[in-house]
């Protein structure tokens, strides 16, 4: 009996004793952040597709190309303010009572630049455009939110494989009969430096994000591990 009364004692009395959660600061000041995400842009100048030869008359057919690029990036960002968001967090205390406690956090948010490659096209603009290129790349101005998402307006630049200027005034839209030593050919090679040339292209677009950091997750993960 005495083991049980002093049972109904101390119970009570270590629930009492129990601490108040204590307020927490949590403070990210990585201004500094990788991105990957989706994009599209609109091509600013006229592009054509691979020019090609209509196998009944020999006549050379050429056809303007899409102006939508779409695909997916990889960059750095910069985070130029760091903000204070406070939250309040309701709990239930040891005597079964509604307390509230406060989370702070100083997170990076606001206005963000970034620079970034676009190796993944998820759309051809030509039939000659690679899927996969490392010198497609541009520049962004946007917003981060605090929750990593980040939304940027970009200018890009990449080059593209296309007919020169003397080919398109000779055949764009005359019906006429490519020859090579009056002979009428059934295709045109896209390698032919005589024909194509590559032409530097700038875009305007937007682009929706993911930020990460990617060494502070690798230290946050190994200090875990440790722990």
């Amino acid at each position: 009996m005495k083991i049980i009364y002093m049972a109904f004692l101390i119970v009570p009395a270590i629930a009492v004793c129990q601490p108040k959660p204590r307020d927490t600061v949590k403070t990210d000041n990585s201004r500094i952040s990788f991105i990957i995400g989706p994009g599209a842009s609109l091509i600013t100048s006229k592009l054509y597709d691979h020019p090609a030869v209509n196998q009944s008359d020999n006549t050379v057919k050429i056809n303007e190309a899409s102006r939508i690029k779409t695909n997916i990036a990889i960059g750095i960002i910069y985070t130029h303010k760091i903000f204070t968001i406070t939250r309040n967090i309701k709990y239930l205390d040891a005597n079964d009572s509604i307390a509230t406690r406060k989370t702070i956090e100083r997170v990076p948010k606001g206005i963000t630049t970034a620079a970034f490659i676009n190796p993944v096209a998820l759309s051809k603009v030509t039939e000659s455009q690679p899927f996969f290129s490392m010198i497609d790349f541009g520049v962004g101005i946007g917003h981060r939110f605090a929750g990593g998402l980040v939304l940027l307006c970009t200018a890009e630049f990449f080059s593209v494989r296309q007919p020169k200027k003397w080919f398109l005034d000779e055949f764009k839209g005359k019906n006429n009969i490519y020859e090579i030593d009056n002979s009428p050919q059934k295709s045109i090679d896209v390698n032919d430096n005589n024909i194509f040339t590559y032409k530097p292209v700038a875009t305007i677009g937007f682009k929706i994000c993911y930020s990460f950091d990617v060494i502070k997750s690798y230290v946050a993960g190994a200090n875990s591990i440790n722990n």
